[in-house]
């Protein structure tokens, strides 16, 4: 009778044998196999943890190192292939600047161009409203202690690598700290790192970080009850780290999945320049109308070059023509109303009501008779 001889080099002493789990090697074997698979699992939780340090670690360091940058960037519609609003975007630790020279809102291509200046110099935050007539001219400026608002809404490329995350005041950064790990996942050909987690308002981010572009993330969607922000990283480039010398990554175009047909392009990109500190404080021409602090208990208005003193001159000099058309016969003008209420209005007014009466009469009279 001839004896069936297993393979040399492979063992089987850990399989159960014919007799099934009744006979002793078998009861082995079966608390064994579950130790197995718990030691695979150990293992690559083990695995997992460590990849989301290294991505962790990655990430931070390329947000930390940026100091400074430099560059435009613009809305580009990729089905007409024209390029909206091309505006300058710097920054310097706490201080920026936002400025949009001339340009057309996507919305309205065909539209009346504008210009925009919004900046914090580090002790004042500025926003100025240009005259649309003239766009050469300064109509107003708000000038405040605290950035202005319209920064956050205005600066796009914040949001799309990750400086501010859409229905929170929690940075990527700080997201990153609670985030897990689900696995790998290709985005557009590329093997990324898919994380997530859970802002302070219950929403969902998602990005998906690539190795092969120094750890950038190549997707980044904000999950809401009823909405998704959902950006791609469609291009990066290389280009020098003026403090730290050498070559470093940085995405240069982006695609909104749920914008349309624009995709946001940023050009002229210097990273970690050193920035004159002139460049977030603008000029203001002698005679500009300019507001301190508006909305707050503090709010005073003024024009430049003349102080508070100019303004007390302005009230005086709208007091003045008050009384001058009130001393004409308007007896409705006075010092407060800035010469609003002459003749010629009273008796348009005056006239309106006669007509307004008079018609309502009319015409309940002819519904009587």
């Amino acid at each position: 009778m001839s004896v069936r001889s297993r393979p040399r080099g492979i063992k089987l002493s850990w399989l159960p044998c014919a007799r099934g789990f009744c006979c002793s090697k078998c009861q082995r074997t079966a608390l064994f196999l579950p130790l197995l698979l718990l030691s695979f699992a150990v293992t690559a939780q083990a695995d997992d943890a460590k990849t989301l340090q290294t991505i962790r670690t990655a990430v931070r360091e390329n947000f930390s190192s940026i100091n400074s940058l430099e560059c435009e960037w613009y809305y580009q519609d990729t089905v007409a292939n024209r390029d909206f609003v091309t505006w300058e975007w710097a920054f310097q630790g706490e201080k920026f600047l936002l400025l949009h020279e001339l340009g057309h809102d996507i919305g309205n291509p065909e539209g009346i161009e504008s210009r925009e200046w919004i900046s914090f110099n580090g002790a004042k935050g500025y926003y100025i409203d240009y005259d649309p007539d003239d766009l050469s001219k300064v109509r107003s400026i708000l000038r405040s202690s605290w950035p202005p608002q319209q920064y956050r809404n205005s600066a796009t490329p914040l949001r799309l690598l990750g400086w501010q995350v859409i229905g929170t005041d929690e940075t990527f950064l700080a997201l990153l700290d609670k985030a897990r790990l689900l696995g790998k996942e290709e985005i557009e050909g590329h093997d990324c790192w898919k994380i997530e987690a859970t802002t302070q308002k219950n929403n969902r981010l998602t990005a998906w970080i690539d190795p092969a572009v120094g750890y950038w993330h190549r997707r980044l969607a904000i999950t809401f009850r009823d909405y998704v922000s959902d950006n791609i990283a469609t291009e990066f480039g290389q280009f020098d780290d003026l403090a730290l010398g050498g070559k470093r990554w940085f995405p240069i175009r982006f695609r909104h999945r749920r914008g349309g047909k624009a995709e946001t392009v940023l050009a002229n990109i210097r990273i970690n320049p050193t920035i004159s500190d002139t460049r977030f404080t603008p000029d203001i021409p002698d005679g500009t109308y300019i507001t301190d602090e508006p909305a707050t208990p503090n709010q005073v208005s003024s024009y430049s070059g003349r102080g508070n003193a100019g303004f007390e001159a302005y009230k005086k000099n709208v007091a003045e023509e008050a009384a001058r058309l009130r001393a004409m016969g308007g007896p409705m003008a006075d010092a407060s109303c800035e010469g609003w209420w002459t003749w010629p209005t009273v008796l348009f007014l005056a006239s309106a009501i006669v007509l307004i009466v008079g018609g309502g009469i009319w015409f309940r009279a002819w519904r009587r008779g």
